[in-house]
């Protein structure tokens, strides 16, 4: 559900389902909850508009190479997308393509092409 209110932009309802919620109850083994709150915080960095934060920590998850190639592209699409927001356009860039050829047919590839600047 997080996730869901994050990429649909509504910030409020995301953090109090984190604060409220989740961050408290992360269950499973301490890798996995570590995992997840590292992926709460850059989804929630994105829909609170903290550049930064959300290019350092998706761009650390995006390189974590055990993760498989749909989550790595999430990331690879949020630190892209905060990089342009952020006005680095060449590492925005970096991120977005490398999330579209890691999930050519899914969401993350449109929306990769939608975040990537056109003006040179």
């Amino acid at each position: 559900r997080l996730r869901i209110l994050c990429l649909r932009g509504d910030a409020a309802a995301a953090r109090s389902l984190w604060d409220t919620q989740l961050a408290g109850r992360l269950l499973g083994s301490p890798a996995v909850a570590d995992l997840e709150r590292r992926e709460a915080e850059a989804l929630l960095a994105w829909v609170e508009g903290d550049d930064a934060a959300c290019a350092a920590q998706a761009g650390r998850l995006a390189s974590d190479n055990r993760l498989a190639a749909a989550p790595r592209a999430l990331y690879h699409l949020l630190a892209g997308g905060a990089l342009v927001r952020a006005g680095d356009r060449a590492a925005g860039v970096a991120h977005l393509t490398e999330a579209a050829s890691l999930a050519p047919l899914t969401f993350i590839a449109a929306r990769a092409a939608a975040l990537t600047p056109t003006i040179p």
